[in-house]
């Protein structure tokens, strides 16, 4: 199923929105509760954040683990370069 995201008339991307959002290029992240209570978002580019989850993960302490996304909302606006907002406020 392919989507199409409009702005002022015009068709700016049109793809699945599994590729449309994979496309944004954005860095993933993990939201992590760990089992003292504590939340961490953990960047999963580069050493730091990788390295403190597999060091969470090693020593148990990890109850809850989300996988972060960017939204279709977030690919509209990379790409239309405004928020969805823009238009409610126009139509006002």
């Amino acid at each position: 199923m392919s989507v199409a995201l409009l702005s002022e008339g015009r068709i700016v991307a049109l793809d699945t929105p599994r590729a449309l959002k994979l496309g944004l290029g954005s860095v993933p992240e993990v939201d992590v509760v760990l089992a003292d209570g504590r939340e961490e978002r953990l960047r999963l580019a580069g050493e730091q954040g990788s390295g403190a989850l597999v060091e969470h993960l090693r020593r148990g302490e990890v109850r809850v683990m989300h996988t972060r996304e960017p939204t279709l909302a977030d690919v509209f606006i990379e790409l239309a370069g405004r928020t969805l907002d823009d238009d409610e406020e126009a139509i006002r």
